[in-house]
């Protein structure tokens, strides 16, 4: 889960995030300065997710 959080970050990918409570966040991810979370970026502005609250991580690659 990590893992693909800090691919995505790397490459520049969309990521969409559920959570343990069944709440789907997408959006781009970016380095967290709070250790223990992740930080995604979209429309409705910046969300916070702590690692132990993320149930799934899937990368969202577009094509040309």
């Amino acid at each position: 889960m990590i893992k693909e959080l800090k691919i995505a970050i790397a490459k520049g990918h969309m990521v969409s995030i559920k959570t343990l409570d069944g709440e789907v966040i997408t959006g781009m991810p970016e380095s967290a300065s709070i250790p223990g979370k992740a930080k995604i970026r979209n429309e409705q502005g910046v969300t916070y997710i702590p690692f132990e609250q993320i149930d799934h991580v899937m990368r969202i690659i577009s094509f040309p």
